[in-house]
Formats: structure tokens, C-alpha cells, sequence
């Protein structure tokens, strides 16, 4: 019961401070959003350095930069992680 309570409240507080409203994760802190930001770091790694060994180092420089392109800025969602990280530590400062 008493970890539901404290996942409510914590929600609540989120929901004040966040223009998205209640999150469906409350307990993930805003280490934990940044850690699934660094995840999505590494497939775009992992192709970049298959291609080095198979095609060489500038085709693996553009594969890196194209992945990151893709799997950052053309990505609303990870966007959207960065200001929830930032609401949720700011809330956990308050405390």
C-alpha cells in the first residue's frame, strides 16, 4: 500500500510540474531517463563500427552520423525524454 501511495504522489507532483500531464512511469528518476537516452546510443554505434571493418572508416562516419540523425533529432520522443529528465530532477531537488 505504501508504495503505491508514494508512486501517487510522486505521479502528482509530476503532473503539477510537467505540461504532458500524469507520466505512466512516475518512479523512473531522471537518471533513468537519461540512461534509455544513452540505450539508444547504441545501435547507431553498433552499425557504425560494423561498417568500419567491412567498408572502412569514412562510410563508418557517415553510418554514424546518419544513425544519430535519425535516432536523435528526427526523434520527438527522445526530445520529449530530455525536458521530462529535466522536470523530474528538478522535482527531486524540491525534496
Amino acid at each position: 500500500m505504501e508504495h503505491d501511495e508514494n508512486r501517487e504522489k510522486r505521479s502528482q507532483k509530476i503532473a503539477r510540474e510537467s505540461p504532458e500531464g500524469t507520466p505512466a512511469h512516475p518512479r523512473l528518476t531522471s537518471g533513468g531517463l537519461m540512461g534509455i537516452i544513452l540505450i539508444t546510443l547504441l545501435p547507431p554505434v553498433a552499425i557504425a563500427i560494423a561498417v568500419y571493418y567491412l567498408f572502412g572508416p569514412n562510410l563508418a562516419m557517415m553510418a554514424l552520423v546518419v544513425g544519430l540523425v535519425v535516432c536523435f533529432l528526427a526523434n520527438p520522443a527522445v526530445w520529449a525524454t530530455f525536458f521530462r529528465a529535466r522536470e523530474r530532477h528538478e522535482i527531486d531537488d524540491r525534496q
